[in-house]
């Protein structure tokens, strides 16, 4: 790397007043020409720092309301159980809170199942009744 001719003593080994000036102006001059960028630099790491943050947000905030929103969902039937309301209660409310083709499907798929209950029901009905009627005597 070479010098330029201000610095280079190896060229000019004269260490005269003026020369030393000659030296120190061109040293002052490159130093302000350097602390003039500094304040564009810090512009630049401020704004490449807002970018940053912009795409984190921009990549975060749909997965934050998304969470807020099943929060939200589930508050109803978080306050069911707070207050220690029987399962029946708990099952409507969950059932409000699925979408309409969801609940078609759930409907479709307790069909058999309170349909089983309710045979039940009937058959243990009859059963009572029977055994009512039998030791009546």
């Amino acid at each position: 790397m070479s010098l330029p001719p201000e610095l280079d003593f190896t060229r000019d080994p004269e260490a005269s007043p003026e020369r030393m000036d000659r030296a120190m102006a061109y040293i002052f001059q490159r130093l302000g020409q350097l602390l003039a960028l500094k304040p564009s630099i810090e512009a630049e790491i401020v704004a490449l720092r807002d970018i940053g943050v912009e795409r984190l947000n921009a990549g975060l905030e749909p997965a934050f309301t998304r969470a807020n929103q099943i929060l939200a969902a589930l508050e109803p039937i978080f306050q069911l159980y707070v207050q220690g309301q029987p399962l029946a209660a708990l099952r409507a409310e969950l059932l409000d809170l699925i979408e309409a083709d969801a609940l078609a499907l759930e409907q479709d798929r307790l069909a058999p199942i309170d349909a089983a209950v309710a045979a039940h029901s009937t058959a243990l009905a009859a059963l009572a009744d029977e055994a009512w009627f039998n030791n009546r005597g």
